[in-house]
């Protein structure tokens, strides 16, 4: 009994001792997110018939057309940037016009994916895909569940794939690559 009873009260000295060196240690914490990739960064480029640069210009002011890239008579349109070296994208935005939504018809399901690419010639790799009804001022948007295998192209393909829509408004697009901070305690 005497052995269990020393027993114990080491075990209470060592515990208590280790607690009190828990207190006074200093810890790590770790931040996730996500920022903007800026306009600035690679080369935009797109399908859209009418006014193929605005899908990128930082610009969503006024939120109506004018102010947006369009495709006329098509199922999808592709916004696709070269970065120039590769990229890890960890999410996308995409802001329809707020008088016409993505879609000029009555509200259909509209689908944004992320498609990845080293050699766009030789196809794409389908990274997220996000879907949501269309309405005047949709954004869609998907910063989880994405892969984010660096590629030298990304593109975003917007619109309602398998039926043709006589226009598709895209009024702004966003990349977005993961940032980790670490903050000493």
């Amino acid at each position: 009994m005497r052995k269990f009873k020393l027993f114990v009260m080491l075990m209470l000295m060592l515990s208590f001792g280790a607690m009190a060196h828990a207190a006074n240690v200093q810890t790590d914490t770790v931040y996730t997110g996500s920022v903007a990739i800026s306009q600035a960064v690679g080369t935009s480029t797109s399908d859209a018939s009418g006014r193929g640069d605005k899908w990128h210009d930082g610009s969503i002011s006024p939120d109506t057309a004018g102010n947006d890239s369009y495709i006329e008579s098509a199922e999808v349109i592709h916004l696709q940037k070269a970065w120039g070296g590769p990229v890890s994208v960890t999410g996308f935005v995409v802001t329809c016009t707020s008088d016409q939504g993505c879609i000029d018809s009555a509200n259909p399901t509209v689908e944004a994916t992320l498609q990845g690419s080293n050699d766009p010639g030789s196809g794409w790799t389908d990274l997220g895909t996000t879907s949501d009804t269309d309405t005047g001022g949709l954004v869609l948007s998907k910063f989880s569940g994405l892969d984010s295998t660096p590629y030298l192209y990304h593109r975003l393909v917007v619109g309602t794939p398998g039926t043709q829509q006589n226009d598709i408004y895209v009024l702004e697009a966003e990349f977005y690559s993961g940032i980790r901070v670490l903050i000493n305690s």
